[in-house]
């Protein structure tokens, strides 16, 4: 955890050689419990560098949708295969309890000193990579950083609950101390991305559990509906931005909301020229907007900012259905979670997982699939005591 906040494009292969490593100890066990795997949502999952690889065949660059067919699958499978040997071990409370501990420690001293390198002007960040490196070294230097950092809060979080279960008055004051040390680590950027990452995430966990049926249901449907809906959905919205900046408040500019839907717009209007089967991996680089984009101040993007609208330029609506389908799935096994704990913290996370997709740069950065898919198995030790075997997923 701590390598990924230090070193964000490790989380791309972090997952991998830690999954090896589990495996190794797994396979010394005297006699190895099952890994009950999920075929079927295995399958599921399998189809998506399927799609990718397929997408091939009428892609703008060819290789490239092949390229990112491998990287997903060498990148992102490795933390479930390490998901499912962590599901299968049996841990000490001790070993669980020191865990947590070792969680919060680490990841407030990381949140300190992100803090103290804004405070002091990126004062170690900027000696290693204009001294060492001979790079520059911008205020955006520790986005990724705090996006991680954000991620990682609510395992921390949900281990110190269990942590100090029998006692309100340290379960509170450790709590405070964490979000305290994150908060004035996020006090300082300028990633967006990370604080609605941090303060939705916040929200969805405090306002957990939902206990109506029903109303579950009825936000899964809604979140595909705007799944679904969103290419059609965006271009009305930016209707209503002004291509005068003047007109524009400077809190609104700040956010970059313009920038965003100006982009999301260019997307949107590429989507619907191909919307059945998309425009292949990566399109969005090499396609030019009919006009000159005012905010972003140029023609051209690199970066949709959206996944969902991604999916949608890049494979359409075949692309969003299985986008769905596994949208749809996922969060259905999260509201059958046992026991709650496991639940509130998945919940919070696959919110704050899917904001940071639609408000990030692409969906295809290869430290952002391994991060990905290194939290399952986080997610579980973090809300798992030793002493309760009977999660379901």
């Amino acid at each position: 955890m701590l390598i990924c906040i230090a070193l964000p494009r490790a989380a791309s292969f972090l997952p991998a050689l830690v999954m090896l490593g589990v495996l190794a100890a797994y396979f010394k066990m005297p006699e190895r419990p099952s890994l009950n795997i999920d075929k079927k949502w295995i399958g599921l999952l399998l189809c998506v560098p399927a799609l990718i690889a397929l997408s091939s065949f009428w892609a703008i660059d060819p290789d490239m949708a092949l390229s990112r067919a491998m990287k997903f699958i060498i990148v992102f499978f490795p933390g479930l295969v390490l998901f499912y040997l962590i599901r299968a071990l049996t841990f000490s409370e001790n070993a669980l309890y020191a865990f947590y501990k070792g969680q919060y420690i680490l990841l407030s001293a990381a949140a300190l000193f992100i803090a103290f390198e804004y405070a002091s002007g990126l004062m170690l960040t900027s000696f290693i990579r204009e001294d060492l490196l001979d790079k520059d070294a911008p205020l955006f230097s520790l986005n990724r950083s705090n996006l991680v950092l954000c991620l990682f809060y609510f395992p921390a979080l949900t281990g110190l609950m269990t942590l100090y279960k029998d006692s309100a008055k340290k379960k509170y004051l450790h709590i405070f101390i964490l979000t305290l040390c994150v908060g004035l680590a996020l006090l300082g950027t300028i990633s967006q991305t990370a604080q609605l990452t941090f303060l939705f995430g916040g929200l969805v966990f405090l306002i957990y559990p939902l206990r109506k049926i029903l109303f579950t249901k009825i936000l899964i449907a809604f979140i595909l509906i705007l799944f679904l809906a969103s290419p059609f959905l965006v271009k009305p919205l930016y209707t209503f931005i002004p291509e005068d900046r003047a007109m524009i408040p400077d809190l609104i500019m700040e956010a970059s909301i313009p920038h965003r839907l100006e982009v999301w717009n260019f997307v949107a209007t590429e989507t619907l020229k191909s919307p059945w089967i998309g425009n292949g991996v990566e399109a969005l680089r090499y396609l030019k907007s009919e006009r000159w984009m005012v905010y972003p101040g140029s023609d051209s993007m690199l970066h949709p900012h959206n996944a969902v609208l991604q999916v949608w330029l890049e494979f359409g609506l075949t692309g969003a259905l299985l986008a769905c389908a596994i949208i749809g799935l996922l969060l259905m096994k999260i509201m059958h979670m046992e026991p709650l704990l496991y639940r509130r913290l998945s919940v919070a996370m696959f919110f704050s997982v899917f904001l940071a997709l639609c408000v990030g740069y692409g969906l295809w950065q290869s430290w952002q699939l391994g991060l990905i898919s290194f939290l399952p198995a986080l997610i579980y030790l973090s809300s798992m005591p030793a002493h309760a075997r009977n999660i379901r997923v």
